[in-house]
């Protein structure tokens, strides 16, 4: 788990644009506390949970819960109460940050069956695409072609962000 007594404060110097356009990290800093931790305790419950998933299918008390048992989790939960984030405050960061991945989630599919079918061998020139360039090059080269997903990468980098681990999340449970 990340560290508890994380700056609220984000860099009002920072620049915030780059070339592909918003930062995830720093857009994610902007986030309230408790769907900053809810983002965090969604990842620690996917590396728990074993196969595919629908985040729609999973109530966020669930994973509150999942996650509070994990041993190493539990002592960060208390740091996060001496914070001030309630356990209601933590489960409806969950279930904002739950609703990104779960807006992220036909993105990833999409783009998974699209990664799995890109021939290693295959060094097509028009495409670019390459099983090497791994997942998140993968999902901005489509982004570069396809202006929907370039228009979320430019616009909303934490939805782009997570539908770059959405997919890695569901070619890795295939």
């Amino acid at each position: 788990m990340a560290n508890l007594s994380a700056d609220n404060n984000t860099d009002e110097d920072a620049d915030d644009w780059d070339d592909d356009g918003l930062d995830y990290s720093e857009e994610i800093k902007k986030l309230p506390l408790a769907v900053r931790y809810g983002g965090i305790f969604c990842t620690n419950f996917e590396m728990v949970t074993e196969g595919d998933f629908s985040w729609d299918c999973i109530p966020a008390l669930q994973i509150y819960e999942v996650v509070c048992n994990l041993r190493y989790i539990k002592p960060n939960v208390s740091d996060l109460h001496d914070l001030g984030v309630s356990q209601e405050q933590l489960v409806r960061g969950i279930e904002i940050f739950k609703a990104i991945k779960a807006s992220a989630e036909p993105w990833a599919r999409s783009l998974a069956q699209e990664f799995e079918s890109i021939d290693d061998n295959d060094d097509d020139a028009e495409s670019g695409l390459s099983l090497n360039d791994g997942v998140d090059c993968f999902v901005s080269d489509v982004a570069d072609e396809e202006d929907d997903l370039g228009h979320i990468r430019k616009t909303d980098p934490i939805l782009f962000g997570e539908i770059c681990l959405e997919t890695s999340r569901v070619l890795a449970a295939r």
